[in-house]
């Protein structure tokens, strides 16, 4: 999750490639999955 934390915060991501990381996201446990997703929708709102 770490690595997903690191592209959303360093990238805005749209079309296949935030549809790519919601798919990774969703392969990891509870937890790292809300921590990369919540490092995604902090990424949409910049």
């Amino acid at each position: 999750s770490q690595v997903l934390q690191a592209i959303a915060r360093g990238h805005t991501l749209t079309g296949p490639a935030r549809d790519l990381y919601v798919e990774i996201a969703g392969r990891l446990g509870s937890h790292e999955q809300s921590q990369a997703l919540a490092a995604l929708v902090r990424g949409e709102k910049r």
